[in-house]
């Protein structure tokens, strides 16, 4: 081997990947971004799991945008992932509830049975002592699924926050793109925007047709009728 050869190998060999370090053997470096020298190679794995760690599309160097496609996890994992999460976006209290849930439930069936009980015994006495044991019997039930719900929503959120932030990404274009391949991007971008804003013109026009139907708007012809409040604020 000459010495150019073993130079080439040698700075060959040295190039890696700026996230984990390692060379392009076991995956092919590639260059995403604007970025330029060691810092532009890059795995293409190792870009999917840092965009979707720190939920971004954009190079943190150069602000590049990324071309990516986002998942959801799958539902198993992704509440596996949520509930051993130790942070902001984790289970808060979800122990406090559960140990809530465990003694407040039979409890809450218990009073109930109980008061039924109750009701029927006391409504042979008397009018009053059982329709009052039966409103606070319906007002403890009220309650208990106050309580159960809005917990259960919480951390629903919760779990749905965590996914909306920890969604799998997909590269979908492993090369940056050159100037006319940038421009052929936005104009399409734009096609589609400017599909949406017609579609969304034409049916903002079908609803001004029928509120011209339904005499909602001003007639050329007649004077505006104004509320009460107008009236007021014009004297």
């Amino acid at each position: 081997m000459t010495t150019t050869e073993s130079k080439s190998s040698g700075s060959t060999s040295s190039l890696g990947c700026r996230i984990c370090y390692e060379d392009g053997t076991s995956e092919e470096l590639i260059e995403p971004c604007e970025c330029s020298g060691t810092l532009g190679l890059i795995h293409a794995s190792c870009l999917e799991r840092w965009l979707s760690t720190w939920n971004t599309d954009r190079c943190e160097i150069c602000k590049y945008g990324f071309a990516v496609e986002r998942r959801n996890k799958p539902l198993p994992q992704s509440f596996w992932q949520w509930w051993r999460t130790r942070g902001v976006y984790g289970p808060q209290g979800v122990t406090g509830d559960a140990i809530c849930l465990v003694v407040l439930t039979p409890l809450c069936f218990a009073t109930t049975y109980l008061c039924g009980v109750g009701v029927t015994a006391y409504s042979r006495l008397g009018f009053w002592e059982g329709t009052g044991l039966a409103v606070l019997c319906c007002m403890l039930v009220a309650t208990y699924f106050l309580w159960f719900f809005v917990t259960i929503r919480f951390h629903y959120k919760s779990w749905r926050q965590w996914c909306k932030r920890n969604q799998d990404v997909k590269l979908l274009v492993k090369c940056k793109l050159s100037e006319e391949e940038r421009k052929e991007s936005k104009k399409n971008e734009d096609e589609d925007r400017d599909g949406q804003d017609s579609e969304i013109a034409q049916r903002n026009y079908g609803f001004g047709r029928v509120f011209l139907w339904l005499n909602f708007s001003f007639a050329p012809d007649t004077e505006p009728v104004y509320n009460f409040h107008q009236q007021t604020t014009f004297v």
